[in-house]
């Protein structure tokens, strides 16, 4: 007997629409699991391994939204899809809060129930290559870092090699936006030459611009890529990548706080910004140069929603609100970068051998364009 493509826990009052979606998944491979209530859906999920819960909000007596909470806190892995019959913003942000990873308003289509399931599997999926994938780059980190304490060299080596594997998991996943992450390190680098910073804090913002959007693989591909204009979940769904890139590097013994960077490149000077709101010097200085690089490279690059709107819109925008959004000073330094220093994107592989070995001809070398030293 073939293998079922997954296993579907349906949670709903109404006995039709528990036969219409049984009847409809089955005939699409998958096995169904059906619940009116949350009691029984606790006792299915308990004994059988669920991949997905279609959840309604209206449960009788009880709310579906608390059947997803309690499920989030037990099974903080399985993805959850609100169906419900009253469509409002408060519903749909409540549903948002307790974990759910879609939300159907009721009449739905079969087919919009289907592409929201197969997102949200694959979604959960690629959450588990990702968590398989940090628990053998902590523990390989773990095995290796004790024997090389000793060797600054050898040690910057294996940075830089993490450091290029995990950047190029999000690029795997979004095709669009493939270089970004060294792209935004190229201008964010050259951005700290700029403003004279000693080398370990250029080295900071280098490493941390190549890393600052890993976040965004626990984003659905489908939201990457989406080639218009985010809705309000979806939006929110993107939004949590910085907490994710927190997560997922916090633990990662880097020379450099890469997680809180990383974590605060999109808070914005007047507090604008996310996830915190913070503002001013609550941020970081390495953040608000990734924040100017990152807002620049993205304007000036091809999207799926747009073309490139080019360099001087680019530059245009952060000087039109540096001192509300952007830091002034990390402003007037992205525009000295290309308009006095010849900047242009272009990939760069700095060696750490050549920061430790050769400082002072680094240091002579600040009066060239920078684009001659990327």
């Amino acid at each position: 007997m073939e293998a079922p493509v997954a296993k579907v826990l349906v949670v709903d009052d109404d006995p039709l629409i528990l036969k219409m979606i049984n009847a409809f998944l089955t005939s699409k491979g998958y096995m169904c699991f059906l619940a009116s209530n949350p009691d029984e859906a606790l006792n299915i999920v308990h004994q059988n391994h669920i991949d997905i819960a279609i959840v309604d909000v209206i449960l009788g007596e009880k709310s579906g939204i608390d059947l997803i909470q309690i499920l989030r806190k037990s099974y903080p892995k399985l993805p959850c899809i609100v169906i419900t019959g009253f469509e409002d913003e408060k519903t749909a942000r409540l549903a948002l809060d307790v974990g759910a990873y879609g939300y159907l308003s009721k009449p739905f289509s079969l087919l919009e129930l289907l592409v929201n399931i197969e997102g949200n599997i694959r979604r959960r999926r690629l959450e588990d290559l990702r968590d398989n994938y940090e628990d053998n780059l902590q523990k390989t980190i773990s095995e290796k870092t004790e024997g090389l304490r000793t060797s600054l060299d050898l040690q910057h080596k294996i940075i830089e090699g993490i450091v290029k594997a995990i950047g190029e998991v999000v690029e795997v996943r979004d095709p669009y936006t493939a270089g970004h992450q060294r792209r935004v390190a190229s201008l964010a680098m050259s951005i700290a030459q700029v403003l004279g910073l000693p080398q370990e804090t250029i080295n900071a913002v280098y490493l941390s611009a190549l890393l600052h959007d890993i976040g965004k693989i626990a984003v659905p591909a489908e939201i990457l890529t989406k080639p218009s204009k985010l809705d309000a979940i979806e939006f929110e769904l993107v939004k949590r990548h910085p907490r994710v890139a927190f997560k997922i590097l916090e633990n990662i013994p880097f020379p450099f706080p890469i997680h809180e960077i990383a974590y605060q490149h999109h808070e914005r000077l007047d507090g604008s910004g996310y996830p915190e709101g913070l503002k001013g010097d609550k941020i970081r200085l390495e953040a608000r140069i990734l924040a100017v690089s990152d807002v620049v490279e993205a304007m000036m690059s091809h999207r799926p929603y747009r073309p490139a709107l080019g360099k001087e819109a680019a530059l245009e925008e952060i000087c039109r609100n540096a001192g509300k959004l952007y830091d002034p000073i990390v402003t007037s330094a992205c525009v000295e970068a290309f308009k006095s220093r010849g900047f242009e994107f272009r990939l760069i592989e700095p060696s750490w051998k050549y920061w430790e070995d050769n400082k002072s001809e680094k240091q002579s070398k600040l009066s060239e364009p920078c684009s001659e030293r990327l």
